[in-house]
């Protein structure tokens, strides 16, 4: 039995390497990804999706959309809602958060799909979730950040200030980016020079907001990795890296322009716990970073609550976490191996096959080990068949005496047989129609 991951963007890359190192490497079928050399550096020998029926995102070549045969484990894991369109029709599902897993009105980020066998999730985003699909949820926390501890820097001078934006998604005001809201201020406290900027940017944000950094001197970074190991503080809007940076417990700002509704109550960001100071007009940034960079102790607790409340305790063991509800949930999908056959039984609840759900009042063929294991698991019952009566003996008809006819016909061409319908009695026929017919026809017209 295999599990597959399928991981389109370098996010759901870090994410998800932790926990495919973490399972048993019998279990591992195939890590697909176009960014092979992030998977590689992470100690993952990936395999690239196939192109077919797939379409491209940027210009790194991302390939999206159907991943074609790589996808062929018993089970897929997969990172985001936008990479169901990728996911093999006939295989069960498990999903895993890429962040702290925002949500929006309460309810899970997640389509209901039967075939989504694990719900693996941080506490933040475990009761939206759970509404949707019971106890296939799991809270796990961030496996990515098992490795990292709270460690304070050495500080630049002047301190390093990273600073990233959301892509514009326009689902919900609270989704949209805060640039270029913020875009002057920042111009001026570059040309102040007392912080060093780092500008980055969300990896699916397709605006050139990098370029625009580049417009007035400040260096770039594409990786996150970059930002946790040289910023000083970080300064996003609505992000998981929020959390991520705040759990080295370096201070935050976050960016809440007046188009984030402040009469909403989505939980986390907004507005239960808010990792750092915050800013609600441009220019406030300057003052927010001073705050931030003071790193009172009230403030520092703050932090530290808001880290606890999205991914829970942080003792290193989100991977494995992760690894033993995988491992349960592909026995759960494939103890009952429906490509047997010798026994027929009835499905009394539901369950999830190898390759699709089984509702009750399905009547399947199994061999008789799987079924054994239905009916000791009181997913199936056994049908009972009725033996076989013997055939009724078929009612004997009289035979049918039929006149012999020689009247030259049946040794007639085709050709002959029109004209001998047509001018001895006035019939014609279609092209195509056969000669029998054309005879028994002519024969009729005789007897008439």
């Amino acid at each position: 039995m295999k599990v597959d991951f399928w991981c389109s963007r370098r996010p759901y890359v870090d994410h998800a390497a932790p926990v495919w190192l973490e399972l048993p490497e019998e279990t591992r079928g195939q890590f697909v990804t176009p960014l092979l050399d992030r998977a590689a550096a992470l100690g993952i020998d990936a395999v690239r999706p196939s192109k077919n029926n797939a379409y491209i995102v940027g210009e790194d070549d991302l390939v999206r959309g159907n991943a074609g045969t790589p996808l062929s484990g018993d089970l897929i894991v997969f990172l985001s809602r936008c990479e169901i369109a990728a996911m093999p029709a006939d295989r069960p599902l498990v999903f895993m958060e890429h962040g702290v897993g925002p949500t929006y009105d309460g309810q899970s980020h997640l389509p209901y799909m039967d075939r989504i066998e694990l719900v693996l999730t941080t506490p933040a985003n475990a009761p939206g979730h759970i509404e949707l699909f019971g106890d296939r949820v799991q809270e796990i926390g961030c496996p990515k950040l098992d490795k990292v501890t709270r460690r304070k820097k050495r500080p630049t001078t002047p301190p390093t200030v990273a600073v990233s934006h959301h892509w514009n998604q326009r689902a919900y005001p609270e989704t949209m980016s805060a640039w270029p809201w913020d875009k002057e201020a920042w111009e001026r406290i570059a040309a102040s020079g007392e912080w060093k900027l780092l500008g980055h940017k969300h990896p699916g944000d397709p605006r050139d907001v990098l370029e625009w950094w580049d417009s007035f001197g400040v260096e770039t970074v594409d990786s996150f990795d970059e930002i946790m190991e040289r910023a000083d503080l970080y300064v996003a809007d609505n992000t998981s890296t929020l959390y991520e940076f705040a759990s080295l417990d370096r201070p935050v700002v976050v960016l809440s322009p007046p188009f984030y509704r402040r009469d909403v109550k989505h939980g986390l960001r907004f507005w239960d716990h808010v990792p750092g100071v915050q800013v609600s007009h441009p220019d406030e940034l300057d003052a927010a970073l001073h705050e931030a960079w003071a790193d009172f102790p009230a403030r520092a607790a703050l932090r530290h609550k808001a880290v606890e409340a999205a991914y829970g305790v942080m003792d290193g063991q989100a991977a494995r976490r992760a690894r033993e509800h995988i491992l349960a949930c592909l026995e759960r999908v494939n103890r009952f191996d429906t490509g047997g056959t010798g026994m027929k039984v009835k499905v009394t609840s539901e369950f999830q096959g190898p390759k699709r759900r089984h509702l009750p009042g399905e009547v399947l063929d199994v061999g008789e080990a799987t079924a054994t294991r239905m009916f000791a698991a009181k997913v199936a019952e056994a049908v009972e068949v009725q033996p076989d009566e013997p055939d009724a003996p078929a009612p004997q008809e009289a035979p049918v005496e039929t006149e012999q006819v020689d009247d030259g016909l049946e040794d007639k061409k085709q050709g002959e047989l029109r004209t001998i319908a047509r001018e001895d009695h006035g019939l014609t026929f279609r092209v195509g129609t056969k000669n029998d017919e054309m005879i028994a026809a002519i024969r009729a017209a005789r007897k008439g």
